[in-house]
């Protein structure tokens, strides 16, 4: 079994008229492609498929998702407005990813025209529309004019009314969806796309499982990206567990859909999820129950040693006479300490001569 999707005739029939339709699946990159596998070829100069996405890292994970797709390049993520500008006023991009905020900062600076794209893909509005941009959206649909409007989303009933207003009657086609009870139980680390090879590295650090499921659901790039952890002889990478191999740990490096979440909940004691912040919601709905899971980062690391170095000084000066030792720095205290340091040694302290002083000189002002 895999992570394949069948879409109906009905369904492909109206992609290919150029109709508007309602795609519903995993927040995640990895489950939009069978949609855009299926899209109609538009030839011609310019942006012919514009996706508007959340917020950056969802920009950025469509992107990877996409590149291994043929007739979308070239493909820009939109990470700054001034060099989206200048690719699109040369007319280097075919298929362009940006947030609904970035796309009308580029339609003020008239290199983006929606009207001349013939698909407009709106992936995930429900979040744009948690985030009180609702507005942005309608501005870019309003300017797309007869454009295929291509909606997809996680949440249907979120997105009933933006449905009803900009693709009405729209056919729908069901990816994945959250079923009525949770799969399993499961733990989750948020961490971005840019850093889950050391996210992946740092959990299996933490566990030293002898054998672990690496489940990756885009063929792509799977051993490149996920290359130091094939060398280990009991990590398997792959989009579906193999049968009957049982594994003290399954990792999903993607936000899984409720059918790859119940596979690796089945094969593995423990199933550790890699997801971004704005993923966790949908993951709820999968899992249960849901626990974060906790890498000691930095920080942490550096108070702790701080800590032990503390508690080895303070019981070294309970059993020892240290004071020869201290006698020994006392020369290049004066060279390396500042001059706003507290004295270590004994003796007036310097404060308390200067508290003298202003005792003095009130003296003589209330004589």
């Amino acid at each position: 079994m895999s992570n394949a999707v069948s879409l109906d005739a009905g369904f492909r029939a109206a992609l290919q008229g150029n109709k508007s339709v309602c795609y519903v699946c995993p927040p995640a990159g990895w489950a939009v492609v069978p949609l855009l596998e299926a899209l109609p070829e538009n030839r011609g100069p310019g942006v012919r498929l514009l996706v508007l996405a959340p917020e950056a890292p969802e920009v950025l994970d469509l992107a990877r998702s996409v590149r291994p797709l043929t007739g979308f390049e070239p493909i820009l993520a939109v990470t700054g407005i001034a060099r989206a500008d200048r690719l699109l006023g040369a007319s280097a991009v075919r298929t362009l990813i940006a947030t609904p905020r970035d796309a009308v900062r580029l339609l003020e600076t008239s290199r983006l025209a929606p009207s001349g794209i013939p698909t407009v893909a709106l992936v995930w509005p429900e979040l744009v529309l948690a985030g009180g941009e609702e507005k942005l959206l309608d501005i870019l649909l309003a300017e797309a004019g007869a454009a295929q409007r291509v909606i997809v989303t996680s949440d249907p009933v979120a997105v009933k009314d933006l449905i009803e207003r900009h693709a009405r009657r729209a056919p729908h086609a069901i990816g994945s969806h959250p079923g009525e009870r949770t799969v399993g139980s499961a733990r989750y680390l948020i961490v971005d796309g840019e850093r889950r090879v050391g996210a992946v590295r740092s959990v299996l650090d933490a566990l030293n499982p002898s054998s672990a499921f690496l489940w990756e659901p885009l063929a792509a790039d799977r051993y490149e990206r996920w290359v130091e952890f094939a060398e280990d002889p009991g990590v398997v990478i792959g989009n579906w567990p193999p049968a009957d191999q049982p594994f003290d740990l399954a990792i999903a490096v993607e936000l899984p859909s409720a059918e790859s979440l119940t596979a690796l909940t089945t094969c593995a004691r423990e199933v550790v999820v890699l997801a971004r912040a704005s993923q966790v919601s949908y993951l709820q709905r999968l899992a249960k129950p849901l626990k974060s899971f906790h890498l000691v980062g930095p920080g942490e690391r550096a108070r702790d040693q701080a800590h032990a170095l503390r508690e080895s000084i303070r019981s070294r000066l309970e059993r020892e006479d240290v004071m020869s030792d201290l006698l020994v720095l006392n020369p290049c205290s004066t060279s390396t300490i500042p001059p706003w340091s507290p004295p270590l040694w004994h003796g007036e302290p310097e404060p308390r001569r200067r508290s003298r002083g202003r005792n003095r000189q009130r003296g003589m002002h209330s004589g």
